[in-house]
This record gives C-alpha cells, structure tokens and sequence, in this order.
C-alpha cells in the first residue's frame, strides 16, 4: 500500500463499530460535531479496507512484474492491512472519544492523500507501462534490424562466393590458355631445339669440322703442336671480383702455381680498365679478356648477343630485334669456355673458388688423363635435378643409375678443349637454348654431362665421387642456435683430399661488409641429408649451419685423425649416414690447409678495407 493508514485510527473505527451501545452518547456527539453518522464512519472505513485490497493486488502484480525483468525501477511493497487493523484494536481501548474524534478527522485526510496517492502510482504505472511498451518497440525493430542485416550478409556473401567462383573459373580458363600457349611455345622451342640438333648432328658429322677437330688434337688450338694449360676464370660481376683477386694472390704467393690465368669478362660493367690493369700489374702471366667485345661467333649455332645493352629500353628484353639471345650467368660461363678462352687444357674456376693446393698436378692425375675430363659432386642426387626429358628428348636412354649418383657441381672443372672439342659444341648448343633447357635442370652444371652424352662419349666424363665436405665458422661471437655457420664447400680431389673451397651461398666475401665467415672445422663430406640440414631444409632456422648438439667432437677426440682421405675409415664413420651428429675435424689441426686459408683471410682483410676507402679495387 502506497499510503500507510495510521493503524491506530483504523483500530479506533473498527472497534466503535463493533461496539455501539459502549458511550453511546458522547459518540453521538463527536457525530454530531463532524456530521458524520456511524454509517458514513462505517462506509469510510469499508471503502479504505478495499483500497487497501486493490493496493495490495496492484502491488502484488507490480512485483510479479517487476521480478519478471520488464519493469525498470524498484518498488518497496506496502504494508498489509491485517496488520494495520491488529494494531489498531489494540490501541482503541486505551482512546478517549477525544482521541477518537482526532483520529477520525485525521482518518479523512489520510483517505484523501491515499487517493492522491493512487493518481500518482496509476500514473507511476502507467509511465511503467508505457516504458515496457517502449522497450518492446525497440526490441521489435532491433530484431527487424538484425533480420535486414542478415539478408544483407547473405546476399553478400551469396554475391562473394559467385563472383569468387566467376574468378576461380576465369582463372582456371586463363592458366588454361597461358598452359596451351606456354605448350604451344615450349613446342616451337622444342621443335626449334630438336632441329638445331639434328643440324648441329650433321655439320659435326662433316668432314670439315672432323678435320678441324682431329688437327686440334694434334697440334692444339695454337697450330704449334704446345698444349697450352690455363685457368679460366669468368669475373662473376663487380660484387665478387674480390674473390678472383684473393684467389689469384693466393695462387701465386702462397701456392706458387705458374698457371697463366684469364679473367674473362662481359662489358666494363663488368670489369673497368682500371681494375684490369691492377690484376695484370700486381700479377706475372694473368690477361684480361672482354668476351663481350668477342667479335666472332660461330654461326651454326643460335645465335645470341654478346655485349650487355646498357640502355633504357634494353633493359628487361631478352632478344634484340635479330632475335639475337643476350646470354649471361651461367651461359656466359660456358661460352668463355667454349670459344673465349685461349687454352687447350683448362681449369675453370668461379670467381668466388680459392684453390687449396696447387692445382697444377690435376692435369696429371691418372683420372683427368684418362678421359681429358674432371668434374666435381654437388651434394645431391642427379635424378632429382635432372628430368628424364634432357635426355629423351634427343632420343637418349636416361642413365638408369644402379646407385645413387650425384649432380655436378660446376664451380671448378678441367678439361681437355682439344680432346673433347666436339663436347664443347655440344655444350654451347644446350646453353645456347638455356629457355628450354634450363627447365629440365639447374643451370649449366649438369649440361656437361648430357653434351658428353650426344657426343656419344659418355663414358670420358670422370667424376670424382666423394660428395663435397662443409667448412663451419665457430666464432665465438656467433647467436644461437646456429653456432656453426656455412661458409661454403670443400671439393675432394679423387684421392680424397681437399682441392678447392667454393664459397658459395652464405660463404660469399663481399667488399662492402666488415667480416666474413671464416673455417673453423671441416665436416666429413656430407650426404645429401646432412647437406640439407646444413643449408636450412631440415631444421627451420634462418641462417645456414648446425646446432651444437649436431656436431660430433668426440669422434675425432678419441681418434685425432686429421687427413680427410682417411680420417672415416679409421675412425669408423659413415659418409651415407643422414644422422646427427656430424662428426669435424678442426682445420687448425691440417697445417696445410690452414696455411692456405689464412693467406686468402688476409687478402679479403685487405680489400675490404680498402673498398671502404677507394671504392674500386686498385684505385688511391
């Protein structure tokens, strides 16, 4: 109840009524100084119990209500009027009629404030009410809201996927049309490389390039009956130059070989005069030869453009407007070897290889001489790198390997230019069309063997088994985990020594840095596993190298081996192993090849400081 009747007059009225005949007369009275009858006191009193009722019912419905969470706001409930009337009657009996008449009079004002009270809570309902109706207003047109959106979102995605499959499909129908034209054009250059053999079959067949061939082999490329031994090296561009000058240096100072050697460059943006004239004034017998100034090239082959186009709008063309190929890379490396070189007898080198011996005696070894041929393992298996295309495609059987064989590795190789000339056309015919071929190996290094091949020499292509081993850089400033870092690879003569340190990859010294990566220890030649792990394939980290828990000390601790010929067989390691840990030999403990080392760190010590301070080699 809103209003709270004060309980002692509601006690008061009830008991007069139960009690008429007790101080009849001074009630009548009290009545007559009010004007009100027992009746009128009767009515008031009947009406304020049934107010008192539907309060409590409207309370009672308020809360049931409110505790159904729709209605916001609290009420507190009233008090029943059971109570009120328990109280009242038990207070009457001590009133006088005074207090009686005063609890009458104030009886009225509490019924009129009671109905005053009941306009403000049916307004407080209705306001209630209408709040609800409100909040179920907002509730209908959120709901409407989220029905829209969801249309909207399936519509949109409904669109999305149409158009994603409108986009897979025109796709799909352009990887088509580039497949059949891509086909179409690996066709023509099929065609085209299948009939450039064909012709290049014939003209080696003719009697011409057969006298050519037989007066080479007798009398040498000179005509003076001197075969002439050399090392060629291609300079490889301005950012490893410094690698042909360490490598010359150490040639000469500390290995004393008296090999006359040719760097053959592309272009003075390859090599300026500058730099040419230091190589040949800091070194007896070394010439600077500029393929690209080459002003013969043999016309039975594809021909291709020889000096770089440095214009605008050259730049990007793969043909000029003859359809001239520009050749460069790998195929500049051959063609020095094919046609730019002057000797009969060669050693190629790349520019970023460092001789660990004296090179010289390979011309003597029992393999080269044998087949005028000698050419180094890469780490991996040929047949993963070598599509049985290459060879089918110009009807040879693919070598059906009864073992595991491994790819070439072309940074060095020797061969006999005049025993083999016919390969050597051959060759330059593969690398010549290096858009075909290329995609059915990795670059030039495994053309070598396919042109022996349609030479129909297969047999005098000598490759020395021992896969590479890997020099390791264990400075102590090197982060975890890779604390011994790749510097390159080590290729094994055929006795089993190590002949050449190829730096390769993350091995490379460019002029420009501070430090390089230097051989602390030399693993045993790696399978192609342990190869893989070295370089990154297997262990996912981003510098090349091993853990230290991937090198194996103890071996060599307990069996100081230090010649690589014979440290595995001693000491009972397995170079097929894929397992870890690799066993190394310290390079400290190989004086001669630590020897060889150190002079080639102090050269690349050297050029690095003074790229810092003249920025072209050989120049103050």
């Amino acid at each position: 109840m809103r209003a709270h009747v004060d309980a002692g007059l509601h006690d008061a009225l009830s008991y007069r009524l139960q009690n008429p005949k007790e101080e009849k007369e001074s009630k009548f009275e009290v009545i007559g100084e009010t004007g009100d009858s027992d009746e009128d006191l009767s009515a008031m009193l009947h009406r304020l119990q049934e107010r008192s009722k539907s309060e409590e019912h409207k309370s009672e419905e308020f809360y049931a209500t409110k505790d159904q969470g729709t209605l916001p706001g609290a009420r507190t409930q009233p008090r029943s009027s059971n109570g009120i009337l328990a109280t009242f009657k038990a207070m009457a009996k001590q009133w006088s009629p005074e207090e009686r008449l005063l609890h009458r009079k104030r009886l009225k004002e509490r019924i009129k404030e009671q109905e005053e009270q009941e306009k403000r809570w049916e307004q407080a309902r209705l306001l209630e009410k209408k709040k609800v109706e409100e909040l179920e207003v907002k509730r209908k047109r959120r709901e409407d809201r989220d029905i829209v959106r969801r249309q909207q979102e399936e519509t949109a995605e409904k669109a999305e996927r149409e158009a994603k499959k409108a986009a897979e499909a025109e796709a799909e129908a352009k990887a088509e049309r580039e497949a059949a034209a891509a086909g179409e054009e690996q066709y023509k250059l099929g065609s085209a490389l299948l009939a450039d053999a064909e012709k290049l079959q014939n003209i080696l067949a003719g009697s011409a390039f057969r006298n050519i061939f037989e007066r080479f082999r007798k009398h040498g490329r000179g005509g003076d009956g001197v075969l002439r031994r050399g090392i060629l090296i291609p300079s490889g561009g301005t950012t490893l130059i410094n690698h042909a000058y360490a490598t010359i240096k150490v040639l000469r100072e500390t290995l004393n070989c008296k090999l006359p050697i040719e760097i053959v460059f592309n272009g003075e943006r390859e090599m300026d005069k500058r730099t040419c004239a230091k190589f040949e004034g800091d070194f007896r017998g070394v010439r600077c030869v500029d393929a690209g100034a080459f002003n013969w090239y043999p016309k039975h082959h594809r021909p291709v453009k020889l000096r770089h186009d440095d214009s605008e709008g050259a730049k990007g063309a793969i043909a000029d407007q003859e359809g001239h190929k520009d050749h460069k890379g790998f195929q500049f490396k051959v063609f020095s070897l094919c046609y730019v070189t002057s000797f009969d007898e060669v050693l190629m080198l790349d520019s970023d290889n460092l001789p660990l011996r004296n090179p010289e005696y390979l011309f003597e070894s029992a393999e080269y001489r044998g087949s005028g041929s000698l050419f180094f393992s890469d780490w991996w298996d040929i047949l993963d790198w070598v599509k049985p295309e290459a060879y089918t495609a110009f009807g040879l059987q693919y070598p059906s390997y009864s073992r595991p064989t491994l790819a070439a590795e072309s940074g060095q190789l020797l061969l006999n230019r005049n025993m083999h000339s016919d390969v050597l056309e051959w060759l330059w015919f593969l690398n010549s069309h290096a858009d075909t071929i290329y995609k059915l190996m990795y670059g030039d290094k495994d053309t070598f063997s396919l042109a022996f091949h349609l030479a129909g020499k297969a047999e005098q292509y000598h490759q020395v088994a021992i896969p590479p081993s890997c020099p390791l850089d264990a400075s102590p400033q090197n982060a975890e985990p890779i604390t011994y870092l790749h510097a390159g690879m080590v290729q094994h003569d055929p006795s089993g020594l190590p002949a050449f340190l190829h730096r390769t990859a993350e091995g490379k010294v460019y002029p420009f840095n501070h430090g390089f990566r230097r051989a602390d220890y030399l693993t045993v030649p790696l399978s192609s596993r342990r190869a893989a792990g070295v370089l990154g394939s297997n262990i996912p980290h981003k510098l090349m190298g091993l853990m230290a828990q991937q090198i194996d000390h103890a071996t060599y601790n307990q069996c100081p081996v230090a010649d690589p010929r014979t440290f595995h067989k001693e000491c009972g390691v397995s170079l097929k192993s894929g397992a870890y840990p690799v066993p190394v030999i310290p390079v400290n403990d190989m004086p001669e090849l630590a020897r060889v080392l150190n002079a080639s760190y102090a050269v690349h010590d050297a050029l690095q400081h003074a790229f810092h301070t003249t920025f072209v080699l050989g120049r103050r």
